[in-house]
């Protein structure tokens, strides 16, 4: 939508920002999926999108001069063209969060989760061990889970500290 300024991206954006505020809303009423015809309708609409997307590369394409020199390999592609092709194959996981309310609609978590071992190697270069990395990233999983289940991170480090460490559920909710 940014680079290409296509009508079909827009579109994308749009539709899974409302799928997004429509399962939003019905974890507010309190229940775990959307109603059947609401998701066939969606699929069907990405479906739409998928198509309208296609046929603006495809008019792209007819309107390319067709080139007298064989080059090796498949010709290189839009990178919104790219974008479709995965929007297609990997439809089933770009709308997760629409059937399972569990799956989030970004990682943004998981990107936070890996940020600081990232920053940490980037200053220092590496770790000096695969000890040390391991270790590192003990110790921040540990951290991630306190605060993920409200625990003090600082009352988590004191009880590790003093030899009797708080242990964060496994599955918190679940029983």
């Amino acid at each position: 939508e940014e680079e290409e300024k296509y009508v079909w991206a827009t579109d994308m954006k749009d539709l899974l920002l409302l799928i997004k505020a429509s399962v939003a809303r019905a974890s507010g009423r309190g229940t775990d999926h959307l109603e059947p015809c609401l998701i066939t309708r969606y699929e069907s609409e990405y479906a739409n999108v998928l198509k309208r997307g296609f046929s603006v590369y495809r008019r792209l394409s007819d309107a390319l001069p067709v080139s007298t020199q064989k080059k090796r390999g498949r010709p290189k592609q839009a990178s919104g063209k790219n974008l479709l092709d995965r929007f297609l194959k990997q439809q089933d996981g770009v709308l997760a969060y629409m059937y399972d309310f569990e799956i989030p609609f970004d990682n943004n978590q998981a990107e936070r989760d890996i940020r600081m071992a990232k920053l940490k190697q980037k200053i220092s270069g590496s770790y000096r061990s695969t000890q040390g990395a391991d270790i590192f990233c003990r110790i921040r999983s540990y951290i991630s889970t306190l605060r993920k289940q409200g625990i003090g991170v600082m009352r988590g480090i004191d009880s590790v500290v003093r030899g009797q460490p708080i242990m964060p559920q496994l599955c918190p909710g679940a029983g």
